[in-house]
């Protein structure tokens, strides 16, 4: 059985305080991105989405993320938006571009995809002008609800930019036995938490253009209903984990509990990486395009003494990325992130060891042939 208490989720806090070998020598040239939709539109390939990967930057600054840019600890979930002259300011900036990239856009989608691309940027327009109402009431919430989904219609056109093949392809011999998702997978995560009887759901993109054995697994567990009535078997300040029944090591499969290997693409990689983490590798200074400096990052545990022995049981992220920032920590590169939560972070504060995850649904995917 997984570590599942004490030890290993103490090594998960503390790790994410932990400086790696170069940290003392070097800071960040910039702060890392905390916005989770911004964050899986720059693990695209820029060659072929730099367009709406511009657009999706214009977007994120309209608000901040995480628990240190608002009023309440209570919280920590919940975007903060910047000054309204500056939501105002973005909400031109991003009308404009997308009037000088639309072109771009719909020629980089393929034939086949224009109606589609078309119905996406007529929505996104919507979103834009819905931001401005918003704005000008200083309604937060409203705000923070139109951007959500208009990063979302921006990263599906991104995905529609590598038409229809994925970037990076799995070994064979990589995980025989484990399923595959290259592209997206959306997944609506039902909770429970005693607190308050709270019963909740948290919206995630899965990027299986990063990370398609772990997205498979999880998408393949999600639709057998094996997650659903499974614990949360441990929570603290930074993280929450679930997904492991009790009594298990993970989801078996012909008498053998089904394993997942490490995997991980460092920026500038044109394969992703398999069973060895960054730092095993040598690779120190290397920065993976899924990093930990989202609230509501969604990963993959493994034993302390077996990078390769996840199955079932991940975890989410709740510490506040300006305490984990990319290339400062120890959980980059050494755990997979396969997704983050896009919707409903904020519930992740009231689960507790005991709660539960009512059901797992991969309500939409966006697939890629391999």
């Amino acid at each position: 059985m997984l570590q599942t208490k004490g030890a290993i989720c103490s090594i998960l806090a503390a790790a994410a305080l932990t400086l790696s070998p170069l940290a003392s020598f070097a800071l960040p040239q910039k702060p890392p991105e905390s916005n989770a939709q911004v964050i899986l539109l720059e693990a695209l390939p820029q060659s072929q989405t730099a367009a709406i990967q511009a657009l999706g930057a214009e977007l994120g600054k309209m608000t901040s993320e995480g628990s240190g840019n608002i009023r309440s600890v209570d919280a920590k979930g919940f975007k903060g938006v910047r000054s309204w002259d500056t939501v105002l300011k973005q909400e031109r900036a991003v009308d404009g571009l997308l009037g000088m990239k639309e072109g771009e856009i719909l020629a980089s989608v393929g034939a086949g995809n224009q109606a589609q691309a078309k119905k996406l940027l007529e929505g996104i327009r919507a979103d834009i002008a819905a931001i401005d109402a918003a704005a000008k009431k200083e309604s937060r919430p409203a705000v923070v609800e139109a951007q959500v989904a208009a990063l979302s219609k921006v990263d599906r056109l991104g995905v529609m930019m590598l038409k229809g093949k994925a970037p990076f392809a799995v070994p064979e011999d990589e995980a025989p036995g484990v399923p595959r998702l290259y592209g997206r997978g959306y997944a609506e995560i039902t909770v429970k938490a005693a607190k308050g009887g709270r019963v909740g759901i948290m919206k995630a993109t899965l990027d299986g253009v990063n990370a398609p054995v772990s997205v498979g697994n999880f998408a393949d567990l999600a639709k057998r209903g094996f997650y659903d009535g499974t614990p949360v078997s441990f929570s603290d300040e930074s993280t929450v984990m679930m997904g492991l029944p009790a009594g298990k090591a993970g989801f078996e499969a012909n008498g053998a509990v089904r394993r997942v290997p490490l995997e991980i693409r460092a920026e500038g990689d044109s394969d992703i990486s398999y069973e060895e983490s960054l730092e095993e590798q040598g690779r120190f200074k290397a920065k993976p395009v899924l990093p930990f400096s989202a609230y509501g990052t969604l990963a993959y545990n493994h034993p302390p003494d077996n990078s390769n022995g996840a199955s079932s049981q991940f975890w989410a992220l709740k510490f506040d990325p300006s305490y984990t920032p990319a290339g400062l920590n120890t959980l980059d590169g050494a755990y997979t992130v396969f997704g983050y939560v896009i919707e409903g972070a904020d519930l992740l504060d009231d689960l507790d060891v005991g709660d539960q995850i009512v059901s797992v649904k991969i309500v939409d995917s966006l697939e890629l042939k391999p």
